[in-house]
């Protein structure tokens, strides 16, 4: 995945990075529900690998600013747990005000109305 977390596109990281979790069988590893083992379980191997697979998308997913706050978090929960409370504020004004100062500084520019207008509408 191409798109970064910087902080202020929280929301469209996180329903990505969901979604992508959610066509691998891994949501559960950010949310909690598939949890360790036991160490002495032989299953624990294999989770371990799995959380390490679901730390590795958000991870290379974020800007680097951000990636040295959270590249040190044991698991993948522990990481999707902090960027939410980091990032979410638990409404979506915050959201909406910042897609409308976005949509205010938009400028067609030299730019053809289609482009424009799917920036826009993107907004």
């Amino acid at each position: 995945m191409e798109f970064k977390l910087n902080g202020s596109n929280y929301e469209i990281w996180a329903s990505m990075i969901e979604l992508h979790a959610s066509t691998q069988g891994k949501l559960g590893y950010l949310t909690g529900n598939t949890n360790a083992s036991d160490s002495q379980d032989p299953k624990f191997g294999k989770w371990k690998i799995a959380d390490a697979v679901g730390k590795s998308w958000m991870l290379r997913t974020m800007e680097p600013s951000l990636l040295n706050m959270f590249h040190t978090l044991p698991t993948a929960k522990e990481i999707w747990d902090a960027v939410n409370q980091m990032f979410y504020d638990g409404s979506d004004i915050s959201q909406l005000y910042e897609m409308r100062c976005q949509a205010t500084r938009l400028k067609q520019e030299s730019r053809p109305v289609f482009t424009y207008f799917a920036k826009h509408k993107a907004i």
